[in-house]
């Protein structure tokens, strides 16, 4: 459990472009309520892996801002591949997951359950060949505005199939 306090320190884990690393059966909790973002990959991150995790942050942030996204992926002009996320339980935030990136490919989401995030529950722009298999969603949001669990832009040579809205 740890509780950020600006951007500075916006994260429990960073990845800065790692390769290889597993995760398995941990639970990371950031409880800021400004800034609480979990996990941060960045610059290339390719071949990771989270599964069977609880993953949360403070759910009752109010904010539209990626700086409270539970799980933040972003290329930054290096690729970013081959990153699994399966059979965790994302909870809070605004995002869920935001996996971006011109160089973003064959990530996969599976199996994860999405609970109680603010506007978005998983956010993938600009990603091909990603697989989004068999994930339940459940918003349970106070956003008066849109909310959405499913949210893709810029993104080709999909396989989206098996997920469902509780």
């Amino acid at each position: 459990m740890y509780n950020s306090s600006g951007t500075a320190d916006n994260y429990v884990i960073i990845l800065n472009d790692a390769k290889y690393l597993i995760f398995d059966s941990l639970t990371i909790e950031n409880t800021g309520t400004t800034y609480s973002c979990v996990v941060e990959m960045l610059n290339g991150c390719s071949y990771n892996k989270f599964s069977n995790c609880f993953i949360l942050n403070e759910t009752n942030v109010l904010s539209l801002s990626l700086l409270n996204a539970v799980i933040n992926v972003s290329s930054n002009n290096k690729s970013t591949k081959n990153n699994i996320f399966e059979n965790n339980k994302i909870t809070g935030g605004s995002y869920g997951i935001s996996i971006a990136g011109l160089f973003a490919d064959s990530n996969r989401v599976e199996g994860n359950i999405f609970y109680k995030q603010y506007f978005i529950q998983a956010l993938f722009n600009q990603n091909k060949n990603l697989s989004v298999i068999n994930n339940v969603f459940s918003m349970n949001s106070t956003y008066f505005g849109l909310t959405i669990n499913l949210y893709f832009e810029y993104c080709n040579e999909l396989i989206v199939e098996k997920n469902r809205n509780l």
